[in-house]
């Protein structure tokens, strides 16, 4: 009986030895839930690249928030999109904004008219497909326009079966 008390007290104390480890924390940092563990900002942005990676291997839809629209060195615009605090880059070519070039439209500079339209977008969610990434300098490409098509596919075009995507045409009434 004393040998069986002796083996709970050892394994309590050994359990506390080894949860005091795991709370070790800096007393700098404020954590609300005595178990929690603490978030640093460089296991947050691993957490944000891995789901980048798998959205790019699963060709998930993403949403992000354009936050801007740049001129790169060679002279293209690229929008700047982020998602969950991670930079990433679409081409103006895949942010699919067609505007039509003839005499009827004249919008003056094309690339002058699309970014325009792309700065009276900022602050609007954006849906992309991850295109490509870089590991060492963590950097993403992506394209709104694969995303736009994909999501077609989804809602209005039939899949294999033939059957319709979510969108019907016809009234709206009640069977």
């Amino acid at each position: 009986m004393a040998t069986k008390k002796v083996t709970e007290t050892e394994q309590k104390e050994s359990m506390l030895e080894t949860t005091a480890v795991r709370k070790a924390a800096p007393s700098s940092i404020l954590t609300i839930d005595s178990d929690a563990e603490v978030e640093t900002p460089e296991s947050r942005e691993d957490l944000i690249w891995h789901e980048l990676q798998n959205a790019y291997r699963t060709k998930k839809i993403l949403t992000g928030t354009l936050g801007g629209v740049e001129r790169i060195d060679q002279g293209g615009v690229i929008a700047v999109i982020y998602y969950k605090e991670m930079r990433v880059v679409i081409p103006l070519s895949e942010m699919m904004i067609n505007l039509v070039e003839d005499e009827s439209h004249d919008y003056g500079e094309l690339a002058q008219r699309q970014s325009k339209i792309l700065g009276n977008m900022l602050g609007c969610e954006i849906d992309f497909l991850v295109k490509g990434l870089d590991t060492a300098s963590r950097s993403v490409v992506a394209s709104r326009k694969d995303a736009m098509y994909k999501k077609r596919q989804i809602f209005y075009l039939p899949d294999a079966s033939g059957k319709h995507g979510y969108a019907k045409t016809g009234l709206c009434r009640p069977e």
